[in-house]
């Protein structure tokens, strides 16, 4: 396939498209309808090394999921409903891993 075919592919499949650029973007009837920077895009947010600097700057979410795996804190899910937000907090390397922005999907509304 051609690079051409793969984007209409995605775009028309309500599927994803993962680019070398460290995003991705959710597609849905041939629209983008939800993005995400995750990786070295986020290098902007490096100064935050705490769970607490993570709110102060982003604000208290209106839905935040713990992430625990074996009783140990993985991370946090943080859903921002109204700004139509997602962020990832990373408690073992304490920082942003994943910010998503646009139409959430019906599990990330629940």
């Amino acid at each position: 396939m051609t690079l051409d075919e793969v984007v209409d592919h995605a775009v028309f499949s309500d599927g994803f498209l993962y680019c070398a650029d460290e995003l991705t973007y959710r597609a849905r009837a041939g629209k983008v309808v939800r993005f995400a920077g995750h990786g070295p895009c986020l290098s902007n947010f490096a100064h935050l090394t705490s769970y607490e600097q993570f709110l102060a700057a982003f604000g208290e979410p209106g839905r935040v999921h713990t992430d625990e795996t074996y009783g140990e804190l993985v991370g946090y899910d943080t859903y921002y409903p109204g700004a139509q937000k997602y962020v990832r907090w990373d408690a073992w390397d304490h920082r942003v891993s994943l910010i998503s922005l646009g139409a959430l999907e019906e599990s990330m509304e629940s």
